[in-house]
Formats: structure tokens, C-alpha cells, sequence
């Protein structure tokens, strides 16, 4: 999953910005690129840290929604559908939309789900329209000139009274980056209840395990080595740089096969990230947070109270007067 970090993914483009229906266009294609060529990126239950963020998503839904039965969903970004299918079993009206048409056509006839192509920052959809909005690990993947856009489209659709539920990895690498999004959420939404995933170092580890990979990958692909070195710094750089050279795929690619078999054991355990995370939250405060999920109602709009409003100043009374 890629982490927020208020810079758009894969959107290194210098070229000015694209109309409006082109840009929804070339979001569809790209999108369709994604599925077609690496389609378990979206995929939530890869490993145990996109299920512990599911089942964590589903915690705070239920808290906001005991009986899910007949409440309106937009469930934005669905994907494979895995999150709207469970509000379906639980009784939920829910539109399950994607800009991308390849992964809705797995939801098609299915009871209480309506599919529709459409995306962010700008839907098709009618205002006030739903109980709740879900956005769930999108806001990554859309421009940062577009986030603003997007928060304000989600405000659009909910009820007044209804809830906006925004989920989403954070880079704690960057700088204030939970902050920020705290504040991008905060400018529609009241937030009622929040809730942390601190893997850090379970990712740490986790990227352990992954090096062998990416040093073969990037002695093999000039355009990837040359994306990690450019996202790292001093010697974190120079290491990668050094393991990359081809002459060294061999080996990187044996210790790569020597630890597949515990690294995909760890990647699943639920076991081991949960107790890795106890671990976290002993050894490190906010920094250690890797994922945010946040809830919140529209914020209502400001009336000036009536003894606050400016008063018109009596003028004295003219002649004619």
C-alpha cells in the first residue's frame, strides 16, 4: 500500500494540467494499466497488515452503525469489492464505485450492490445522498491539487447527519505527515473517532526481508534503481546504490530464495504484527504510526447569531423626514 504523504503516486509529470474529461481519462487508463498488470496491490486481505486495517475499518463501522440494515453507502475506490460486499451481507444499500470498470464487473449482480464507474475529485453523484461515505486507502493515488477537491466531494454526498469515514497508510518518513491529513480531513468534517496502526517496525522488518528483491530488481531495471535512489538519502543511498550493481544480483537473488519461505510466513502472520505493534507503542509515540483510519460528520454551516450581527446605524432624520 502506498502511504500518504500529500505527494500524488507515480505522478511525476511536469505537463500542464489535463481538462476535465481528459483527466478522467487518463485516470481510467491508468487505473485499468494497474489492474490488468498487478491487480493484488488492491487486493486487502494480502497480507496481515491490510487485514488488520480491514478489520479495524469494520470496528469503527459498526460503532457508528450497529444495524447496517437499509443505511445508504458509497463505498469509494471499492476495488475488488471485499468491503462491499460485507456491508451488502450486513444489509447495506451500497453503490460500489471505481473509476476503473475491471474490478466492477466481479460486483455485478450481486443483491444490494449497485456498481458505478465514476472518481475523485468530481462524481456524477446527487448531493446529500448517503448515510455514509467510505473512502478507504484512495487519497494516495490522487493529485495533491486534487485532495482539497476530493474531501469536499465526499462532504457533498453525505447526509447531512451521516458520517465520512477516510482511511489511509501514512509515510513516517515524511514530515508531519498525519498531521497534515488531520487537517485536510478537518476542513469538512468534525472528527468523532480515529483510530491508529503503529506497524513501523513490523514494516521495518518487513522491508528486511524484501531487500534481496529490490536490489535484484533494480540491477535489472535502470528506471526503478533510479526511483529508490532518488527517495533516499546519505547512507541509506550509497547502500542501496553499492547492492543494485548487477554483479551482485547473484547473490542477492540465493539469499532472496533462502528467505522467501519466512518472509511470506511472516508477511501473513496477524500474530506477529499485532505483537510487534504492543512493541511499537512502548518504544515509540506518534512517529510510529503507519495508518490512520478517521470518522467524522459534516461540519454544520456557521450562522452568525442574531445579537451578533451587525446592526444598521440609525442616520438622523432628514428635512423631508
Amino acid at each position: 500500500m502506498s502511504p500518504f504523504n500529500i505527494v500524488s503516486i507515480e505522478n511525476e509529470s511536469k505537463s500542464p494540467p489535463a481538462s476535465k474529461g481528459s483527466a478522467r481519462l487518463e485516470a481510467q487508463a491508468r487505473f485499468d494499466r494497474e489492474w490488468l498488470n498487478n491487480p493484488d496491490q488492491f487486493n486487502p486481505q494480502k497480507n496481515a497488515a491490510e487485514k488488520l486495517r480491514m478489520q479495524r475499518l469494520q470496528t469503527i463501522i459498526l460503532e457508528l452503525f450497529p444495524d447496517l440494515n437499509q443505511i445508504k453507502v458509497a463505498d469509494m475506490g471499492c476495488g475488488t469489492g471485499w468491503l462491499s460486499k460485507w456491508l451488502a451481507e450486513k444489509g447495506a444499500q451500497v453503490d460500489a464505485i471505481d473509476i476503473s470498470t475491471i474490478p466492477l464487473k466481479e460486483l455485478t449482480n450481486i443483491p444490494r450492490i449497485h456498481t458505478s464507474q465514476d472518481w475523485l475529485p468530481r462524481t456524477k453523484m446527487t448531493d446529500d445522498t448517503y448515510d455514509l461515505v467510505i473512502a478507504a486507502e484512495i487519497l494516495p493515488y490522487i493529485p495533491q491539487e486534487n485532495l482539497r477537491l476530493s474531501i469536499n466531494e465526499l462532504s457533498r454526498l453525505v447526509k447531512p447527519k451521516g458520517w465520512v469515514i477516510c482511511s489511509t497508510a501514512i509515510d513516517f518518513h515524511s514530515t508531519d505527515a498525519l498531521e497534515r491529513f488531520v487537517e485536510l480531513f478537518e476542513t469538512e468534517f468534525i472528527i468523532e473517532h480515529s483510530l491508529v496502526s503503529r506497524f513501523t517496525l513490523a514494516i521495518k522488518i518487513n522491508d528486511f526481508f524484501q531487500a534481496p528483491q529490490r536490489f535484484v530488481k533494480a540491477s535489472k531495471n535502470p528506471e526503478y534503481r533510479r526511483k529508490e535512489l532518488k527517495r533516499r538519502f546519505s547512507f541509506s543511498k550509497i547502500w542501496f546504490q553499492w547492492n543494485s550493481h548487477s554483479w551482485l544480483a547473484p547473490l542477492w537473488k540465493t539469499i532472496g530464495w533462502i528467505l522467501g519461505p519466512l518472509s511470506r510466513k511472516y508477511e501473513q502472520s496477524e500474530a506477529t504484527w499485532t505483537k510487534l505493534e504492543s512493541l511499537a507503542r512502548v518504544l515509540s509515540t506518534d512517529e510510529g504510526i503507519s495508518h490512520v483510519i478517521l470518522a467524522g460528520q459534516r461540519r454544520p454551516i456557521i450562522s452568525t447569531p442574531l445579537e451578533l450581527q451587525p446592526q444598521e446605524r440609525k442616520q438622523k432624520k432628514t428635512v423631508w423626514e
